[in-house]
């Protein structure tokens, strides 16, 4: 996952699916997959991203759910 064309497909796309299913799915369901996008999966990708790019080791990986712990990257995941 170094592309960050793949890395920007990788947030968006499950992002964008649930957003455009929003209408057709109540609102508890909706709130639970927000929560597990941002809770769950987005750590797995940011950590995945940051052990490809050299950033932190693949021990630390659970250390990529604790809050603001990636900050220390933001520029190299997004750029």
């Amino acid at each position: 996952m170094k592309n960050l064309l793949v890395y920007y497909s990788a947030i968006l796309i499950p992002l964008l699916i649930l957003f455009l299913l929003m209408n057709k799915i109540n609102s508890v369901t909706f709130s639970v997959a927000i929560l597990v996008w941002a809770g769950i999966y987005r750590p797995v990708v940011d950590g995945i991203r940051l052990i490809e790019l050299g950033c932190i080791k693949k021990k630390d990986f659970w250390k990529t759910f604790l809050p603001f712990y990636k900050v220390k990257w933001f520029s190299k995941l997004y750029r």
